[in-house]
């Protein structure tokens, strides 16, 4: 906000040392000035007030009241009492009458600005608007689409202590006393109220933990009763692989003995026979392949060295490995005679 008083100095000055119309005079100038809004104390200026009691300046000082205290609806009701004003004069009057209204509402329309500022169109009272806001009087925001003025600050006028304003402003100090007090009352009941309920959320939260607690101790202490001496140990369950009371625990036998000793190829089966051959070919199975086996010179069974199934890849013909250390590719002899007796 911008301090517009230093405007005011060099009339002032003038007026210390004026009289008559020399006096009148400064107040036209005065009031025509850029920048000059405020007139409190040059009304104050002795000069100034012998203009009241002038037989042909007194207008002049009721002028320069219209201007300190006064609005453009003021002027339009009683232009004789005054002076005639030129462009300038009439501008600042309807500023200073705009930054009125601004002090008594926050929002001002644009169809209650129209005929109190007396503009002919909207475009005329948004630039005066806008001219109000340059000068630094008066800051807020026009919205044209709902023709609206929202006041956000505006600058202080004169205050009259002979008239009526003086006591509005005194009404309006008091209604806002009233109003900060309601509200401090509002806020101390607010804060009590949140304090007790505090207090009581904290009690019952700490005795449902004490019943909780309680409910384990009795939990605890039944439990005990109920099982009696808890340090007491409890017999060890005898373990399937030990040994019983008859003796020791049998050692495993190894496959194909039957725990009474003889040959460990005992359990050794040879080729299938044509038979067991045909009973596999009719049941839709694939007959296992024979064992490979190590054979004797003279013809004899020396050991199983595998499957035809890891030495082929999967179940094709079996090979005989003789001592020689050669590998037969045909086919067994069983196999062979079990092929002719399907043909």
């Amino acid at each position: 906000m911008p301090d517009l008083s230093a405007n005011l100095e060099p009339f002032l000055l003038v007026a210390r040392s004026t009289k008559g119309a020399a006096a009148a005079k400064v107040v036209m100038d005065a009031t025509s000035a850029t920048g000059v809004y405020g007139f409190g104390e040059l009304l104050d200026m002795p000069n100034i007030r012998q203009l009241k009691e002038h037989e042909t300046l007194s207008s002049h000082y009721d002028l320069l009241q219209l201007f300190a205290y006064g609005t453009y609806q003021t002027y339009q009701a009683n232009q004789a009492s005054y002076p005639n004003l030129n462009p300038s004069q009439i501008d600042k009057l309807k500023h200073l009458s705009l930054v009125s209204l601004g002090m008594g509402s926050r929002s001002l329309t644009y169809a209650s600005l129209l005929p109190i500022l007396d503009q002919p169109s909207i475009r005329a009272l948004e630039d005066l608007i806008i001219d109000a806001i340059y000068a630094g009087i008066i800051s807020g925001r026009m919205d044209q689409v709902n023709e609206r003025f929202s006041v956000d600050w505006v600058l202080g006028r004169d205050l009259d202590v002979g008239g009526s304003e003086l006591r509005d402003l005194g009404k309006r100090l008091e209604n806002w006393c009233e109003m900060t007090e309601n509200l401090l009352s509002s806020l101390d009941t607010t804060i009590a109220r949140s304090r007790a309920q505090t207090v009581a959320s904290h009690a019952f939260a700490n005795k449902q933990q004490q019943d909780r607690f309680d409910a384990y101790e009795a939990y605890t202490v039944a439990l005990k009763a109920k099982s009696g001496n808890p340090n007491k140990k409890q017999p060890q369950q005898p373990q399937a692989n030990r040994g019983g009371p008859s003796g020791p625990a049998r050692p495993a036998q190894m496959p194909g003995s039957s725990g009474t000793g003889g040959d460990p190829l005992q359990g050794v089966s040879g080729p299938p026979s044509p038979s067991q051959t045909r009973n596999t070919r009719s049941q839709g199975r694939k007959p296992a392949p024979p064992a490979e086996q190590e054979v004797s010179h003279e013809g004899g069974l020396t050991a199983e060295a595998g499957t035809g199934e890891g030495q082929n890849g999967g179940g094709g013909p079996s090979r005989v490995r003789t001592l020689s250390g050669t590998l037969g590719g045909q086919e067994t002899d069983a196999v062979k005679r079990t092929k002719r007796g399907k043909k």
